[in-house]
């Protein structure tokens, strides 16, 4: 059990290095930052009506929320590559 636990807090440690490379990187979006804010009501009407198709009524498709967060993906690229 002293063993198991051992490893756990090293996993632990080792996961909280990551996650704080992670943070150091992408600092900007993190916090405040909320992805929608680039967009407006009319923005993210005139993506629903651009990926309308063969979807239950009311749920957008998934090609809106794929189109929508595309832009925000990206700009997560630069930092980390």
């Amino acid at each position: 059990d002293r063993r198991r636990s051992s490893r756990i807090t090293k996993d632990l440690q080792g996961g909280l290095v990551i996650k704080q490379a992670f943070n150091d990187l992408l600092k900007d979006f993190t916090n405040e930052f909320r992805a929608t804010s680039a967009y407006s009501d009319e923005d993210i009407e005139r993506a629903i009506m651009m990926h309308e198709g063969d979807s239950i009524p009311g749920f957008p498709s998934v090609d809106v929320f794929v189109y929508l967060i595309q832009p925000q993906l990206e700009r997560l690229r630069e930092p980390v590559l």
